[in-house]
């Protein structure tokens, strides 16, 4: 490594001590004994196997949770449940979600992953290796692109505008931190840059990574392949959307037989099961936790009784609650799983033949997963006709089968655009109803204070007021 990366590497991790004295949850102690200059590739790829800095694993998360916290797949009874202001107006899409709080996880803990895979990929440059070696430096570059290409693609669903095809895709995105330099002058790149980068990552990524992985918090091929079409998905890009969840498919991944799962168990899912093809976790949030968040009524009675995650995802709420509460977290613990799995990547593809009129691939499609989903011998076929009947079913199905993922805000952002499928979110909390129509601007959250602060001349996110009346 040079010595101008050596520097760059030595800054930062002093600048992350110096936060850790102000807030104990930057550094985790099992971060803190892998910080060595990286000089070889086993070095680099050490640093990129820190789960907890690029997976989010334990407490710590790494994916956006400011969405999930915003959408309509839970509901509270009353503020008491929430401890701090930021934690209130998050749940009511308040013009000012942070009340004056500087340190925003679903903003530094991306940045932090990002900084680590930019200084892979600038490491890479000045690390020599041998022709036996080409295998493992390709898979390092693969995994830091993807890396960076993934967590950029979480950041714009929560701090930039919804991509829109129609709309001034000019209009500001995220940073894009391209660099190990820390003292490089940060801006907001536009939303089409922002996504272009994100394919690009994501379509290197795909050359580079290994058919097969050991460990599923590393990205293979069908990962890339995975996120790529999600990413497509977004972009209402539904015939490359397509061709990259087929060609995911095509590789060794596998659905899970929901009858072989046990309901017995605390948490019924195993972490790193079949199903899963990349690894990731949640941002902690104190909403979605078992002993607050109440599951819909309604998106519960839409399980059908011999639907097996009617008793796989849900328990009865504790404490005397009403309801069901959320227990169905691929991590197997009270974590929420947010990576990428065989089951998702059948939903986008079967979407993405309806869109593009191939409607018996996408029905196929909708009742491969759905037959591993019933129990044994009940299973009877979906079965339509016409186009919006069918996709009907599958966004349904996307809706049921990927709960708590943190892929319901970027669907709702996406589908709002759909007059058929835009819909207004409401919340009833201590007699108040607050309302957030489908097109709002507070489907776009702010970029932290503290980043504009130390930005000079980088555009805030327009917030407005929402709706709120008196339900007594």
């Amino acid at each position: 490594m040079s010595t101008i990366l050596k520097q760059r590497y030595l800054l930062f991790l002093g600048l992350s001590m110096l936060l850790s004295c102000r807030n104990s949850g930057f550094l985790d102690a099992k971060y803190d004994q892998s910080l060595v200059v990286p000089e070889t590739l086993d070095d680099l790829q050490s640093l990129l196997d820190n789960d907890i800095l690029i997976n989010g694993a334990g407490n710590a998360g790494i994916v956006p949770s400011m969405g999930e916290v915003a959408a309509d797949d839970y509901y509270m009874t009353n503020f008491g449940t929430l401890p701090t202001l930021m934690d209130k107006n998050l749940y009511t899409w308040d013009a000012d979600p942070y009340a004056g709080v500087a340190n925003v996880p679903d903003w530094n803990s991306p940045y932090r992953a990002i900084f680590y895979a930019n200084l892979v990929l600038d490491g890479l440059d000045g690390i020599a290796h041998s022709a036996e070696q080409l295998g493992q430096y390709q898979e390092i570059k693969g995994t830091a692109l993807f890396t960076r290409g993934h967590l950029f693609y979480q950041l714009l669903q929560v701090f930039a505008p919804p991509y829109a095809p129609a709309a001034d895709m000019q209009a500001p995105g995220i940073v894009l931190r391209l660099g190990s330099d820390v003292g490089e002058h940060i801006q907001r790149s536009s939303i089409q840059a922002c996504y272009e980068q994100v394919l690009a990552d994501l379509n290197a990524a795909v050359d580079l990574l290994p058919v097969e992985q050991p460990y599923k918090t590393r990205p293979s091929k069908a990962a890339a392949l995975a996120l790529l079409a999600r990413v497509h998905l977004t972009m209402q890009n539904y015939p490359e959307a397509l061709r990259c969840a087929d060609e995911c498919l095509q590789l060794p991944v596998a659905l899970l037989d929901y009858n072989l799962v046990d309901p017995s168990k605390t948490y019924p899912f195993t972490r790193f099961n079949q199903e899963v093809i990349y690894h990731s976790i949640l941002i902690r949030a104190s909403h979605l936790l078992v002993s607050r968040a109440i599951v819909d009524s309604v998106l519960y009675e839409s399980f059908a009784d011999n639907d097996l995650r009617k008793i796989l995802y849900f328990k009865p709420s504790s404490g005397g609650r009403p309801g069901h509460s959320f227990n169905g977290s691929y991590d197997g613990t009270v974590s929420l799983f947010a990576g990428l799995t065989t089951a998702e990547t059948y939903l986008i593809r079967a979407e993405a033949y309806a869109r593009t009129g191939q409607l018996n691939p996408a029905l196929q499609d909708i009742n491969e997963l759905r037959r591993h989903r019933v129990v044994a011998g009940s299973y009877i076929p979906v079965t339509a006709n016409a186009t919006t009947e069918i996709l009907d079913s599958i966004l349904t199905e996307r809706r049921k089968e990927l709960l708590f993922r943190g892929t319901r805000w970027p669907d709702l952002r996406r589908l709002n655009q759909d007059q058929d499928h835009a819909k207004p979110l409401q919340r009833i909390i201590d007699d108040k109803l607050y309302s957030l129509p489908p097109h709002s601007l507070n489907y776009t959250f702010p970029i932290p204070d503290n980043v504009i602060q130390f930005s000079p001349g980088m555009p805030q996110n327009p917030r407005e007021d929402i709706h709120i009346t008196n339900e007594q």
